[in-house]
């Protein structure tokens, strides 16, 4: 099933809960949407995809935060059709998990089951707002060059022209979407959400605000480090581990 936003590779009508992941920056749904294949049959996955990337590769890129939330939004509220669901995102990911799930409490009235996020500090931490780049004045080679210090592309990519005049634009969207999640003190943003937040990052990642982001629900909280560097999911042994956590956390769910 794909609907603009939103893939879900093993369809599960009769699922109790779903599951929806956001991308990391540059990414897509594809690796979201395989973890349908490890996670039981009560619970039905969704990749959100953004503007300019895999099923969407002929569609703009987009750089604006209100207007990504905005589709993703609907597209959820079109999906979820009154079905507990619970979010899931890592790093550019977890901000918009976090964004997105704050607008369907504040104007609709309704939140996850749960949230897991994972690899990135909390939306209010200080420690975010310090290491958050603009990269809009960059050139494209600054960039790239920024690309190749920061990690996490592939050498190989890095090194086709061809490859990068693809990969380029999304990730560069992404990252010009970052600095667009302000927040203020937590004092003023805390709380938001009554589910459980439960917290996940890489053993060898650099550090994060893990801590900070109990600030935003009154439920249960718990932090969770992994080995590997920031992208550990990727590991099988670690896909593996999250979707037994993920099912374990949404067992209780029901309509």
């Amino acid at each position: 099933m794909s609907v603009k936003a939103l893939t879900c590779r093993f369809p599960r009508p009769d699922a109790v809960v779903r599951l929806y992941c956001f991308p990391w920056a540059g990414g897509g749904a594809s690796f979201y949407s395989n973890w349908g294949k490890h996670i039981p049959d009560h619970i039905e996955v969704y990749g959100v995809c953004l503007p300019g990337r895999e099923t969407r590769f002929k569609d703009p890129v987009c750089n604006n935060l209100s207007q990504i939330l905005d589709e993703v939004t609907s597209a959820i509220l079109s999906s979820c059709k009154g079905k507990p669901f619970a979010f899931w995102g890592h790093s550019m990911g977890a901000l918009l998990t976090y964004e997105v799930a704050r607008i369907l409490k504040l104007q609709h009235n309704i939140e996850p089951v749960h949230m897991f996020v994972s690899g990135i500090s909390a939306p209010h931490s200080e420690k975010r707002k310090k290491t958050t780049l603009n990269v809009r004045e960059y050139s494209k080679e600054e960039f790239i060059e920024l690309m190749r210090k920061l990690g996490g592309t592939p050498k190989e990519i890095l090194e086709n022209k061809d490859m990068m005049d693809i990969f380029v634009p999304p990730l560069r969207a992404d990252y010009e979407l970052i600095p667009q999640f302000s927040y203020d003190t937590p004092a003023s943003r805390s709380a938001v959400f009554s589910c459980p937040v439960d917290v996940f990052d890489g053993k060898d990642d650099i550090e994060h605000d893990l801590q900070g982001w109990k600030d935003i629900t009154t439920g249960s909280f718990s932090i969770t480090m992994i080995d590997g560097q920031h992208f550990y999911l990727k590991e099988d042994y670690n896909t593996i581990k999250l979707c037994n956590y993920i099912n374990l956390a949404l067992s209780g769910c029901s309509l």
